[in-house]
């Protein structure tokens, strides 16, 4: 009886937590373009329980180059006794290669989840840069990321 209570504590627990992972918050939801992913399709894309990482791939033009940009979601997913799914934890981390060296991208801070779509089920991650251009520092950019949660099979993709 001792470990009923303690699996119904622990999961009344997690739940509370995993909440904001996937609320709006009260916002309005944001209406954001299907942005395909460009490349292979997601690696890790799991079904159930578990960690996976998914990358999603963009391009950005800049001046005369193109830089190319993959933003790596990593999710933590865990399960309900109804047998749907939720993201425990999540973290984020860009890269980007330029197809020039005089011009390039470095991180301006992490990505980080900055609004919702789909009714709370694809998240827009936006990793933020700062572009140089010969070795000084040119202007700043946003790169957005989205990546969709199936709350039924457990499985995160690239939108």
């Amino acid at each position: 009886m001792k470990k009923v209570i303690s699996m119904v504590l622990t999961l009344a627990l997690l739940f509370a937590l995993s909440v904001p992972a996937l609320a709006t918050d009260g916002q309005a939801l944001l209406s954001a373009p299907k942005v395909p992913a460009a490349g292979e399709a997601p690696t890790g894309a799991l079904k159930g329980a578990g960690t996976t990482t998914v990358p999603y791939r963009t391009t950005k033009a800049q001046d005369d180059t193109t830089v190319s940009v993959t933003i790596y979601g990593t999710f933590d997913v865990n399960g309900y006794l109804d047998d749907t799914f939720y993201i425990s934890a999540m973290a984020f981390n860009a890269l980007a290669f330029s197809s020039s060296d005089k011009l390039y991208y470095v991180k301006n801070g992490s990505a980080s989840v900055t609004g919702y779509v789909d009714g709370g089920r694809t998240m827009i991650v936006t990793q933020n840069f700062d572009v140089f251009s010969d070795n000084a520092f040119h202007s700043t950019t946003s790169v957005n990321a989205y990546f969709y949660f199936n709350k039924n099979t457990g499985s995160v993709s690239a939108q």
